[in-house]
């Protein structure tokens, strides 16, 4: 740079017109160059616009091939089917939606929905909710109810609506189930609402939902698993009519024999009695049978009779009786049911039961024991005699609505051959403990503070040397479930 552009640049002075002539002609050159590269740029710009909308018209032109190079199409029908089996849901039966897997799959494309409809197994689950059957809002139903009174007519268009949605659910379970082939039954039935005279009026005029349940038992040769939580009226209307014969194949059963009658008045329909729920005790002994649960209310108590518990029962690997039964009654069932490998009792009465001396309950494969109680346990002798040397999970809760009771006395004074016993005698130790003494393979363990005090549950930990999950307090309840996943809300130890 010259040196008088130099002394410019370090201060303000004005410059000469000579020196900015002679600065615009030094720029000028730079100046023409810029022009020229901007131009270039330009250019370019235009031809890359032009390259990239020939790379899309080719690309574009490509794409109605690719389709056909797509792998999804080259998938064999076998590996499809398998996929399609991963699409159903894994914590309940299919439904019917067309958002949900199978319906879903027959809306994709031809093949897939040759393939979905030539697949009997993706046809043998359902789960089928009925709709709650409409009531007329007076006082036979509802004495203490404020809300307004539905019209005859606005009743009666609800009848209709009602009427609608039950054969469409027949007709589509029909069509669902028939496209099974001679695949086992998956299947489960719910009805939520509650049991009005109307309803039953159905029933002696062979209504809507009697043909539903017809079409329901016109598969029953081949029920697999059967899941039904229904009203015990209907639940007695639905399997009166099944003979064992005909669930011959039934291996897993799920079944809740409760009573939801809403009627407070006069009118209200009978509760059953004794003998009527008894009857349906057969389908439980279907030959086959080797899962069942029990969910009820005083209505299971009654018609469940321990004296005449089916001999088909010694098959079963898993039961759940979730209604309260007596501490004989498990006593009967621990007698016959040796091959169990899962057991949940809720027993009521805890009272101490006779056994000879010499009988043992032998489980050899007993894994998983869920025992809950309603007031103090007093069944010393029934854990002494339980032999369960495979024994990993051992839960002991507080039986759970209607059975809970505030903390209690823990039972008879227990003593083991080591000699140990509370120091305390007006507390007594638990006699869960004679149990977990001969269980030292019990991996994880879940107590409920209100049956253990504290120095029961220091006891079972000594025994249960092998603990690698503990649970303390009580669980949630819910509707017996298959699964043997551990507990979500435990602490894992190390020793």
């Amino acid at each position: 740079m010259r040196s008088h552009f130099a002394q410019l640049l370090t201060n303000n002075d004005p410059p000469t017109d000579v020196v900015l002539a002679e600065v615009n002609e030094l720029i000028s050159g730079p100046k023409a160059q810029i022009e020229a590269k901007a131009a270039e740029i330009l250019r370019l710009k235009k031809k890359l616009e032009e390259l990239q909308k020939e790379r899309d018209g080719i690309q574009q032109s490509m794409e109605k091939y690719n389709t056909i190079l797509s792998p999804i199409r080259r998938i064999p029908p076998d590996i499809l089917e398998h996929i399609f089996y991963l699409c159903f849901p894994t914590n309940h039966n299919p439904v019917m939606s067309v958002t949900e897997a199978p319906l879903i799959l027959i809306r994709i494309c031809r093949l897939w929905r040759s393939t979905a409809l030539s697949s009997h197994g993706l046809w043998a689950k359902l789960h089928v909710a009925l709709p709650p059957y409409p009531l007329f809002d007076d006082d036979r139903y509802f004495p203490y109810h404020g809300a307004a009174m539905r019209s005859e007519d606005e009743l009666e268009t609800d009848k209709r609506r009602y009427a609608e949605v039950v054969e469409a659910r027949r007709q589509l379970m029909d069509l669902w189930l028939s496209r099974s082939g001679t695949h086992p039954l998956s299947l489960s039935l719910t009805y939520m609402g509650t049991v009005s005279q109307d309803l039953l009026e159905e029933f002696q005029t062979q209504g809507h939902l009697p043909k539903l349940f017809r079409t329901f038992l016109s598969f029953s040769q081949r029920f697999d698993d059967l899941e039904l939580d229904l009203p015990f009226t209907l639940c007695h209307l639905l399997l009166s009519s099944i003979s064992v014969e005909n669930v011959s194949a039934l291996r897993q059963l799920r079944i809740s024999l409760c009573d939801r009658i809403p009627f407070i008045s006069s009118s209200a329909p009978p509760s059953p009695r004794t003998e009527t729920v008894k009857r349906t005790i057969p389908l439980f002994r279907a030959s086959g049978l080797t899962r069942l649960s029990i969910r009820g209310d005083g209505i299971a108590q009654s018609a469940f009779d321990s004296s005449k518990i089916p001999s088909t029962w010694a098959n079963l690997t898993r039961i759940s009786l979730d209604f309260g039964i007596s501490s004989t009654d498990a006593f009967h069932v621990f007698r016959l049911c040796q091959q169990l490998e899962q057991c949940n009792l809720a027993i009521a009465d805890c009272q101490d039961v006779y056994i000879d001396p010499t009988e043992i309950l032998s489980l050899p494969l007993l894994k998983f024991l869920c025992i809950r109680i309603n007031g103090t346990d007093l069944m010393s002798v029934l854990y002494k005699r339980i032999d369960a040397p495979a024994l990993d999970w051992f839960e002991y809760q507080t039986g759970g609505a209607p059975y809970y009771n505030p903390p209690r006395a823990y039972g008879y004074p227990y003593c083991s051959p080591g000699g140990y016993q509370s120091s305390n005698s007006n507390i007594p130790t638990s006699p869960v403990l004679s149990l977990l003494e001969k269980s030292r393979r019990i991996r994880t363990l879940a107590l409920d503070p209100r049956n253990f005090s504290p120095k029961d549950t220091l006891f079972s930990f000594r025994f249960a040397s092998q603990l690698t999950h503990v649970v303390i307090g009580q669980r949630p309840l819910s509707f017996w479930s298959w699964s043997s996943s551990p507990p979500v809300y435990s602490i894992s130890i190390s020793w």
